[in-house]
Order: C-alpha cells, then sequence, then structure tokens
C-alpha cells in the first residue's frame, strides 16, 4: 500500500461565545498601581503570558489517499495561523509521506520529528503539522486490518474513558458579585448537562483563583473533581503556597503553574506540592525524558493533534514508567481529535482521564460520526475500524475557510 494523495483542508466556523481561554486570559492586565490587590495579581506580568485565539473555531483536516482506496482522516492543531500549518504539510511534510506505505507510521513519525532537529525546533508547529499525518496513517493502519486504533495500538484497558468539562472560566476579582455569579451559573450548566469533573481556567491572583473554586464547589458538591488550569501566570512561590491552598479545597490538579520554559521549577514544584501538578505546554517526550530522570511527579497531559498518536503513546509509557499518571488534552478542534484521543486513552495503562471541550463546538457536533457525546461523566471508545468516524461531507463544504491567508486588514470578528 502507497500514499498517493495528502489533502488539507482549513476549516473554521463561527464560535457563538467568546472561547473560555480567550475569557479567562487573553485580555490584557496592566496594572499602574496596586489599587489594593495582592502581589500575586500583579507580577508576573499577565501579557507576558497572554495567549492569542481567533475569535471562531479553526483546525486543519488532513486525509491521507492511498492506491488501496483507503483514505485516513487526521487534523493538525490550528488554532491561529492554520494556513500556516496547512502550508508546512503541504510544502514539506507532504513529501515525506508520498509514496510510503502508511502503515510504517513509526517510522514515519520518526522521521517527521528528526527533519526538524537540526534547526532546534523540539517541539511546535511543525509537530502540530505532523501531528495531523501521524493521526491519519493510524486510521489507515486500523481501517486496513479491520479493527480499531486502539486495537492497533495493542489493545484496550478500558471502553468507555471518563472526561472532564473544561469550558469554565474563572473570576477576575474575587470582589465581583456578578463575575461570581456569571460563574456560578455556567457551573449551573455544565452540571445540567451531566457533566461529573470539570476544570476552571485561573491565573489571577490566590483570591480570585480560591473563590472561583468555591463558586465551582458549591454548585458541584463535595465529590466532583475540580481541576484547576493557570496558563503559566505564577511564579514558583506563588505557585507553592497556592498548591497548598488548593489542596485544602480539594483541587485535583494544578495544571500549567509555572512558565512552559521553567522546567527546573516543574521539577521542584511537583516534588513539593500536596497537589497533583499537570502540563499541557510540554508535549514531546525530547522535553519530558529530562525532567523525569531528575525526579518531576507530574501528569502528563498532551493533545493527539498537537503530538499525534504516535508520540502521545510514548508520553503515556515514559510517564507510566515514573508512576505517574496520563490524561490526554484538548481544546480547539473537531471530533476526530476526540476520537484520536478516545483511543489514545484507552490504551494507557496510566490513565486518569481525558479533556473534553466545549459542548458547543460545532465541528465536535457535526462534522464526523460518532461525535463523542459524553453520558454520566464518560466517552464511549469508537469501535468501527480506524478512528471509527465518519466524515459529513455535507457539513464539511460549510464549514471550509474560503477567505485568503494573506490579509490586509483586520477581518471583522477577529483580533485586530
Amino acid at each position: 500500500m502507497k500514499v498517493t494523495k495528502i489533502e488539507t483542508t482549513v476549516l473554521r466556523v463561527p464560535f457563538g461565545r467568546d472561547y473560555w481561554g480567550s475569557d479567562a486570559w487573553k485580555r490584557d492586565y496592566v496594572v499602574q498601581r496596586r489599587d489594593g490587590r495582592d502581589i500575586d495579581e500583579v507580577y508576573p506580568i499577565r501579557w507576558r503570558m497572554r495567549h492569542r485565539w481567533d475569535e471562531a473555531v479553526t483546525t486543519v483536516l488532513v486525509r491521507v489517499h492511498t492506491d488501496a482506496g483507503l483514505v485516513g482522516l487526521g487534523e493538525s492543531k490550528g488554532v491561529v495561523a492554520p494556513h500556516a500549518v496547512k502550508r508546512y504539510i503541504d510544502d514539506y511534510l507532504a513529501s515525506w509521506l508520498l509514496g510510503e506505505d502508511p502503515r510504517a507510521v513509526r517510522v514515519l513519525s520518526d522521521r517527521y520529528r528528526a527533519a526538524m532537529r537540526g534547526r532546534g525546533h523540539l517541539q511546535g508547529l511543525h509537530q502540530e503539522a505532523a501531528a495531523g499525518l501521524d493521526i491519519a496513517c493510524w486510521d489507515i493502519v486500523g481501517k486496513a486490518a479491520g479493527c480499531s486504533v486502539s486495537t492497533a495500538l495493542g489493545g484496550r484497558y478500558r471502553d468507555e474513558i471518563p472526561v472532564y468539562y473544561s469550558s469554565l472560566a474563572g473570576v477576575r476579582d474575587a470582589r465581583d458579585d456578578q463575575q461570581l455569579a456569571d460563574l456560578a451559573a455556567s457551573a449551573r450548566l455544565a452540571k445540567e448537562a451531566g457533566h461529573t469533573a470539570v476544570k476552571i481556567g485561573i491565573g489571577f491572583g490566590k483570591r480570585a483563583d480560591l473563590a472561583s473554586v468555591d463558586t465551582v464547589r458549591e454548585v458541584f458538591g463535595e465529590q466532583t473533581p475540580i481541576l484547576v488550569d493557570a496558563l503559566g501566570a505564577y511564579e514558583y512561590s506563588q505557585a507553592l503556597a497556592l498548591c497548598g491552598a488548593f489542596y485544602d479545597a480539594g483541587v485535583a490538579w494544578f495544571e500549567t503553574p509555572l512558565p512552559t520554559d521553567d522546567l527546573r521549577g516543574y521539577v521542584e514544584l511537583s516534588r513539593r506540592s500536596p497537589v497533583p501538578i499537570a502540563n499541557d505546554l510540554l508535549w514531546t517526550v525530547s522535553l519530558l525524558k529530562d525532567m523525569f530522570a531528575d525526579g518531576v511527579r507530574m501528569v502528563c497531559i498532551p493533545e493527539t493533534i498537537k503530538a499525534g498518536i504516535t508520540e502521545c503513546m510514548r508520553i503515556a509509557e515514559l510517564a507510566d514508567t515514573y508512576g505517574c499518571g496520563f490524561a490526554p488534552h484538548c481544546s480547539i478542534g473537531s471530533a476526530i481529535q476526540y476520537a484520536a484521543n478516545m483511543h489514545v486513552a484507552a490504551c494507557a495503562p496510566n490513565l486518569l482521564i481525558a479533556e473534553l471541550w466545549e459542548n458547543d463546538n460545532p465541528l465536535r457536533r457535526d462534522l464526523v460520526h460518532p461525535n463523542c457525546e459524553a453520558t454520566e461523566g464518560h466517552v464511549a471508545v469508537p469501535d468501527e475500524p480506524g478512528l471509527g468516524v465518519t466524515l459529513d461531507e455535507k457539513v464539511l463544504d460549510a464549514v471550509v475557510w474560503k477567505e485568503p491567508a494573506v490579509w490586509t486588514e483586520p477581518a471583522a470578528g477577529r483580533p485586530a
């Protein structure tokens, strides 16, 4: 079997409300005076970890065609600049896959990674691009063998995956009754939808973050796992103090408390924290292996559409070797990433839980079937060959991004 064609398509749909990460983190927090704020509300300076999101759901669909008539579905993360991801695949990575046997998926994954080592790229956009090819090839592996990806990976430990809902933006000011009320209302909607575990976007100082946890806890009760994600908002001493407070508040894990590049900080914090530390901003074995060798105790939470299925399984196995948990992460994207995540989660012996982002995402709801709906806090792993999902061509035609990749002025609805 040989690969004959590789198709990449940028998808974009309006999002009915602001992405929870945008709502929580994208705004600047430039403070001229302290104005009664605690020091952890003004330093680190928020815009140093200010991520940017388009005010729409964007992603890159990858389709790998073969001379056997099989077509593999994949997805590459394209949360911003998705045309750059598409162009990188079209102009470079596709040439590594054309004419090759897609079932040699591990060999191909190693080639993609090696191709950029000489440029110092341990992770980044190039691996996000390669992830889509990797997922599509695993889809072909399963389809060719007549089995699911999870069977092809070596078999499942479980047929249903526990998931947490991750669309709750924490408050910025614990003294603002309206912010607290809005968070409580969002939490109630999540509870009414049947979610049994939730994650809050935090990072606005100890008072605000604990108020967010208390507000959500009041809605869900004592038994519901509550996770928090600061997206690198704190320096080490602040994060350590929060770890103790979160432990007392019953928080299940503290995600990405420190900036991405503070690798030593993560090692030390994870060894001293009474609450588990998780990190979604490191998604290659190249970066994680030395941290584990240095003694990090960390829940690894890579995304399949950033790392690929092959690398995610390597990370799960690395974490398991050191007695640490695994919990696949996800955010903006389509249901293809959820299917890929579910297969990886099914095969990881050290699985804790998996992320389920935003029930209202149209690309998750309509683009493929089944669409990985949660029932009583669990998602069933697809059973059909490959990823087990089928693309809806009518929906696809409606969500293709037909606008140009080159902008001469800000488009309506896009950040200026």
